[in-house]
């Protein structure tokens, strides 16, 4: 597949600083194209090729990682002169299909890039990045202030930059990119705010040369998040520890905080976090919620891109017995995350929602257009109360939020207290069940894997501000069925006491997953009954280790 650079066509090239991103092999490989990539990364370095990419030091690093990144990315002509054309993409892009390479046949033009997702005016950009808190104000006013000066128009159009093809030694193409550098070597680093200011003053007509992609991962291309900075509340929990692995997988730097509470025995979460504590990109803070100053204290030692908050109060009847506490936990400290968000500017939230908030919903399926007005227990309440706050920082702050209610979440590191981690250990100890109701109350029961990939395509979600969206596993199932499943994957039949009903219960969860399968990709992947036997073979393992620890 590899090509000497003298019969190579073109290059395509990255640059990876101060570990912002991963390096990704492309699906598609252009074999009469080389493949370049400029890091500081010292691992990479040393291996000096990494499947598709020929490994070389950084040729500018004498500014901060911005920077530094910015001058291989404006900078092909002074890298390649060997080379007539070249392709630049950004370390979350992966190149899927021919498409980019037909689009340079095609076209035959000196350039090429995507056209912004949302906008093309770059006052509109001027005004999102300091919104966001990506530079500081009076860089941004003096560089706005010349644009405006020099008569620059609105909606003009604006690039995404994460993909650039050029026909880099061009006279016209290195006066563009000069003037480029220029800019962001004086003024913000935020490269979209001055390229399409020079491309305008050269002569370039910049719709032209505009291709469009799509933001969410099709046949020709997938965007990745960059190599997030991510704050998960509860980290040490079901949900957010196979979270907080998955995360780490991706490359990501995870601040995992949780207070190790009683509600259920600590040692569990001492558990689920072992694994990552000398991991590097992971941090933990032992803390709650509810204190401000401890919040205060994460906030200031890390500079975070994204908050998962995870942490609450769980549980629909211990709610009934303990609301102040439910109260506190759940929405005073939502209210406190959200408050630290605002003053650091951390701008974007996924935020673990429930299907309780739907109550004793009478619909087929529980849709995110239902009426949500009657929670009918102090968890379900403090629940939608929470997605209420989301919402109202949303629209005063511009956090940027996903409000994912979760359906009966089951799986591996399942909390001791749900039913069907308590069911399955009074089968295997012979004692008896309680079955609230008459066995035909069902759930919506989802498993941990297919929710993390809920949660991972909700951190890249960006088509609204704020939204809402159900995961589930599609498949509600009976109180029965789910004795009956476990009982087959036992091999053991077990002993039921029918009770009573319980206040807070609710009927049946049924979420229609039709809106996440849209926007999200969505897909639940594991079927119960598999989903069972992975909680088995993973509980045999961890009986196994405690008794070898009691041993």
């Amino acid at each position: 597949m590899r090509f000497l650079q003298s019969e190579a066509r073109g290059v395509v090239y990255t640059c990876l600083t101060g570990n912002y991103d991963t390096l990704r092999e492309h699906k598609y490989l252009n074999k009469n194209w080389d493949y370049v990539c400029f890091t500081d990364d010292e691992k990479l370095l040393a291996q000096k090729r990494q499947g598709i990419w020929e490994i070389r030091p950084l040729v500018y690093a004498e500014k901060d990682n911005a920077l530094n990144n910015r001058y291989h990315k404006i900078n092909p002509h002074k890298l390649f002169p060997e080379y007539e054309q070249s392709v630049y993409v950004d370390g979350n892009v992966d190149i899927r299909s021919p498409y980019l390479f037909r689009q340079i046949e095609k076209r035959k033009t000196n350039l090429l890039l995507p056209m912004h997702f949302c906008r093309n005016c770059v006052y509109e950009e001027f005004a999102e990045v300091e919104k966001l808190g990506y530079d500081k104000s009076e860089i941004l006013k003096k560089q706005f202030d010349i644009l405006k000066k020099a008569g620059f128009p609105e909606h003009y159009g604006l690039g995404e930059n994460n993909i650039l093809y050029r026909r880099h030694n061009e006279p016209a193409l290195v006066r563009v990119m000069e003037g480029w550098w220029y800019f962001l070597e004086n003024y913000s680093r935020r490269d979209q705010l001055s390229f399409v200011y020079v491309l305008w003053k050269n002569g370039f007509d910049i719709k032209s040369h505009l291709i469009k992609i799509a933001r969410r991962p099709s046949k020709d291309f997938a965007l990745f998040p960059h190599n997030l900075r991510l704050l998960i509340t509860g980290g040490a929990g079901f949900i957010g520890s196979s979270t907080a692995d998955r995360m780490l997988e991706k490359g990501y730097k995870v601040t995992v905080i949780d207070n190790f509470n009683d509600y259920y025995d600590p040692a569990v979460k001492e558990r689920n976090v072992a694994p990552n504590l000398k991991r590097d990109g992971y941090r933990l803070y032992r803390g709650d919620i509810c204190d401000r100053a401890f919040l205060e204290k994460v906030f200031s030692e890390n500079k975070f891109d994204a908050v998962l908050h995870f942490a609450a109060r769980a549980g629909v009847r211990p709610s009934l017995e303990q609301p102040e506490e439910y109260v506190k936990t759940n929405i005073e400290g939502t209210v406190n995350i959200l408050e630290a968000m605002r003053r650091y500017k951390v701008m974007k939230l996924v935020f673990a929602s429930s299907s309780s908030v739907y109550g004793n919903s009478k619909a087929r399926k529980f849709s995110e257009k239902l009426n949500v007005s009657q929670p009918i227990s102090p968890y379900a309440a403090t629940k939608l109360a929470d997605e209420q706050l989301v919402y109202t920082y949303s629209k005063l702050f511009g956090i940027s939020a996903v409000c994912l209610r979760f359906f009966t979440v089951f799986g591996p590191r399942q909390r001791p207290d749900l039913a069907i981690h308590k069911f399955i250990r009074l089968i295997e100890n012979n004692e008896r069940i309680p079955l609230y109701g008459n066995g035909k109350t069902k759930r919506d029961y989802t498993y941990i894997g297919d929710i993390v990939d809920g949660v991972e395509a909700a951190l890249a979600y960006s088509r609204r501000s704020y939204d809402i969206f159900n995961l589930g596993g599609g498949s509600p199932v009976t109180l029965i069925q789910m004795v009956r499943t476990i009982e087959k994957v036992l091999g053991k039949k077990a002993s039921v006491e029918f009770l009573p009903m319980q206040p807070g219960d609710v009927n049946k969860t049924a979420a229609n997953i039709s809106k996440a399968k849209k926007f999200l990709k969505y897909k639940p992947k594991v079927s119960f009954e598999t989903g069972i036997r992975n909680f088995v073979e993973w509980k045999k393992k961890i009986d196994s280790i405690n008794l070898e620890l009691r041993q």
